[in-house]
């Protein structure tokens, strides 16, 4: 009952697509995740709040989940101001589904009852006012993929560098070019979470992790600024020969690239 009165509520506070591609066979192609569903009438992707409406793919607009203000290093960003004062704000949804999952009360509230509170309708001004406000310097979107509310993000960045504030996404890296590329005019630095080293715990996430080193590569060419970070969680991905093996394949990216290593906290299941 909570997750259907949170979808509905959802489904209305929504917008048509950018991020979208017609197909000939009459499906539509989402681009703001690498899954890049094809959907029909009445499809949702795998996200859950990407969804086609008639011709129209709708998509998040209008509101937040969370939204707290933290240290911008919270979010285990340190070259962007550090010490400054950020506005953390979070969505519903994810395109993953890692039983690990930190944010989970937000990120799986689609596909399970998590108790998480229902939508706050905000506009980008309000954002951004509550920003100068408390005196924060970095607007930033994370907790879930904010990336599949690219469009949603857009318009809150674009009034936030009219402000004056630095703004930048923490991602799955799970994205595509065409969301890094229509981000970048807006966004300022990409914070990437690298989950693990190999093809098989990837696949267990729902994801490649190809697709993620070829991200991150594609966002430095972008001209972002670009931090990774991987959360070492026991009996997953601590293995020591493969986490140096995946300090190699981050320094063929950029030998400069600040590479962050977590600690696990138990979360989710």
């Amino acid at each position: 009952m909570a997750q259907r009165a949170l979808q509905a509520c959802l489904d209305e506070l929504s917008a048509p697509a950018v991020l979208v591609e017609p197909r000939g066979d009459g499906r539509v192609e989402c681009q703001a995740c690498a899954h890049r569903c094809a959907l029909r009438d009445g499809d949702r992707g795998r996200c859950g709040v990407r969804w086609r409406r008639g011709d129209v793919l709708r998509v998040p607009f209008g509101y937040v989940a969370a939204r707290r203000i933290r240290a911008v290093e919270t979010n285990t960003v340190f070259h962007v101001r550090p010490g400054a004062q950020a506005l953390i704000v979070g969505m519903y949804g994810c395109d993953l589904r890692c039983p690990y999952c930190q944010n989970w009360r937000i990120s799986q509230a689609l596909r399970e009852d998590t108790g998480a509170s229902m939508p706050v309708a905000v506009t980008p001004a309000a954002l951004v006012d509550e920003a100068v406000a408390n005196r924060c310097e970095v607007l930033c979107a994370a907790y879930n993929e904010p990336l599949i509310a690219a469009e949603w993000l857009h318009a809150v960045f674009t009034q936030a560098h009219r402000a004056g504030l630095v703004t930048g996404v923490v991602s799955d890296g799970n994205t595509t070019p065409e969301v890094l590329t229509y981000m970048r005019p807006v966004t300022d630095f990409y914070r990437v979470d690298v989950k693990g080293f190999t093809a098989q715990q990837y696949a267990a996430l729902g994801g490649r992790l190809d697709t993620v080193l070829q991200m991150i590569e594609r966002a430095r060419s972008l001209g972002y600024w670009v931090e990774a970070v991987t959360l070492v969680v026991p009996g997953f991905n601590d293995d020591l020969t493969g986490l140096r093996g995946l300090a190699r394949l981050l320094a063929d990216i950029d030998r400069d690239l600040p590479w962050h290593l977590n600690a696990f906290y138990p979360r989710y299941h």
